[in-house]
């Protein structure tokens, strides 16, 4: 539910993980602005990158206690230092770091561009 994000993204906004809520309203929110970039499939392999996102995923469930749960390239910024933030937080839940960190590699399988785009690639 929507009314589940929110919370959520309010909750871990306060933390320090993503956005901050401005506002709400009943067909959507204003969020804070997060600089940085998506990385590409190729970016987010490399070893200073798994380590940045290593480290925030650790961070999120020891400090906050949850899961992301659909941590791919487009729910993540890269910052000019390298630093990541997490984004899009409607599947969050219940920690359990052994199924957010499987996850996040499960999602390596899928381009999340064009027709094909929620097929699995076995070669990415």
């Amino acid at each position: 539910k929507r009314e589940d994000e929110v919370r959520q993204t309010c909750f871990l906004g306060n933390l320090g993980f993503g956005p901050k809520v401005l506002h709400t309203f009943e067909s959507g929110r204003i969020e804070s602005w997060v600089d940085g970039r998506t990385p590409s499939n190729e970016a987010m392999r490399k070893p200073a990158a798994i380590r940045s996102i290593a480290d925030k995923l650790r961070a999120l469930h020891e400090e906050a206690g949850m899961n992301h749960n659909d941590l791919h390239r487009n729910n993540m910024l890269f910052s000019k230092d390298g630093k990541v933030e997490l984004l899009d937080f409607e599947y969050s839940g219940p920690v359990d770091p052994t199924y957010d960190i499987e996850n996040h590699f499960n999602e390596w399988m899928y381009t999340y561009q064009g027709e094909d785009q929620h097929i699995p690639r076995l070669e990415l």
